[in-house]
């Protein structure tokens, strides 16, 4: 064996560890788990009662405030337990469906399933579309929650739900709530 060959199967092997520890690295990854219970964790699942089949939104409120430092934030009350997660995105009013949204917040619903998202930085909009979305399934859910409401949505109102595959809508759904919102002071 030459030097050569030597240097070049010493290099390959270390480029090739490199590209492994960079794989199994959990710098950067994204985590599954909910936050400490400090940092925002989901509480713990209140009383529920899933709405009766045949309601039509699982969202009961949107709205959107402006505060005196000009910063927005967008509140409102899902018909959802308490701990569960959502995503709150905004947009300009405008904005066509492949736009990236200007805001957005993922949070977990508070009692009564009360949530604020915020705040955002809209300087001279006073109109804002706002989707909120919730998955349920065990990547988005803690078990606690999937418990209350089914995997996949399954104990909630079909009629309330976007169906995960609209080709067979017993297979359950997830929350895809959009509205355009007037921003109050």
């Amino acid at each position: 064996m030459t030097l050569r060959f030597k240097v070049r199967r010493t290099a390959r092997r270390a480029i090739v560890s490199a590209a492994i520890l960079a794989a199994l690295s959990p710098v950067g990854a994204c985590s599954s788990k909910p936050p400490a219970e400090s940092d925002g964790a989901p509480p713990a699942v209140e009383h529920y009662a899933a709405p009766p089949e045949g309601t039509a939104s699982l969202v009961q409120s949107v709205k959107a405030r402006r505060d005196r430092s000009g910063q927005t934030f967008v509140s409102g009350r899902l018909l959802l337990p308490a701990g569960t997660r959502i995503w709150v995105e905004v947009f300009s009013p405008t904005a066509t469906p492949s736009d990236d949204p200007i805001g957005r917040a993922e949070l977990y619903l508070g009692p009564s399933g009360s949530f604020e998202a915020g705040p955002f930085n809209l300087p001279g909009i006073s109109q804002c579309r706002v989707q909120v979305t919730s998955h349920f399934s065990r990547a988005w859910q803690a078990p606690e929650i999937l418990a209350v409401i089914g995997l996949n949505g399954t104990k909630l109102p079909k009629s309330s739900l976007k169906p995960n595959s609209p080709a067979s809508p017993q297979s359950g759904g997830h929350l895809d709530y959009s509205g355009t919102l007037n921003i109050g002071a």
